[in-house]
């Protein structure tokens, strides 16, 4: 297994599709654009989507970085499960 490989096993709910289980794919839309920027949308919210603070971003060690944005998402999809859940 190679060293990228590696980090996506190790953060799989971070580079997993969707959310809470859904494709959250219109079209195709949502997969073609995660393959056109790739690893950008990590640095994107590590520098919290200021472009002067990508550059900072990049000096994170990389598994604090992971282990930072694989928190947010996971927070994120509990937290949009629980709004669900109110509206149901």
């Amino acid at each position: 297994m190679d060293f990228g490989d590696k980090i996506i096993s190790s953060y799989d709910e971070l580079f997993s599709a969707g959310v809470s289980g859904d494709s959250n794919t219109i079209g195709g839309r949502e997969e073609g654009f995660n393959n056109k920027y790739a690893w950008y949308k990590e640095l994107h919210a590590l520098a919290g989507g200021e472009a002067l603070r990508i550059n900072e971003a990049t000096l994170i060690p990389l598994h604090e970085a992971f282990t930072w944005l694989q928190y947010e998402k996971e927070k994120r999809t509990l937290e949009n499960d629980s709004i669900k859940k109110q509206f149901r």
